[in-house]
């Protein structure tokens, strides 16, 4: 039951990823494009993962949540990529970010019927590894800004901006 719960729990996020991409790519198309890049990779996640439960499979699908959440997060305390100031916190994300851990929670406890068993470490390097390729990709973004300003937000895009 939990391989399912984490399949449909990411799958759901990657569905919701789509659903705000045209809104995102009207404000930035970087933005717009990010979105449209992690709804597909999760939704080609849950279906792979639906049809192979591999070691592999289970370590990408946390780093995979663990990143989106990770990222979130920083573009919530930091100028997100392309804009002005940090987003604001939205329904929307909160609603992808609880699909995202269930999806994560559910592959966790799916992992112990795994064998060999990933050990505590192993999986804490997993998380540590989602925490450095959301680093790397806000810093990407950060540094392509200036370099693509046609990518980058227009005023008064209708998100609630707040500055810090």
């Amino acid at each position: 039951m939990a391989p399912l719960i984490s399949a449909i729990g990411m799958g759901i996020a990657g569905i919701l990823h789509f659903l705000v991409t045209p809104e995102h790519w009207a404000h930035a198309p970087a933005h717009g494009i990010v979105f449209l890049l992690l709804g597909l990779l999760q939704l080609l996640w849950a279906i792979s993962f639906l049809k192979k439960r591999s070691y592999s499979v289970y370590r990408a699908g946390i780093i995979l949540a663990a990143g989106s959440i990770f990222l979130w997060a920083i573009t919530r305390i930091w100028t997100a990529p392309f804009e002005s100031g940090p987003e604001a916190i939205e329904l929307n994300d909160i609603a992808v970010k609880i699909f995202e851990l269930i999806s994560i929670a559910a592959l966790l406890l799916a992992m112990r019927s795994l064998a060999p068993k990933p050990k505590a470490g192993r999986v804490s390097i997993w998380v540590i590894s989602a925490f450095f390729l959301a680093a790397a990709a806000y810093a990407g973004g950060r540094m392509l800004g200036p370099v693509f300003p046609a990518l980058g937000g227009t005023e008064g895009h209708g998100h609630k901006e707040h500055h810090h």
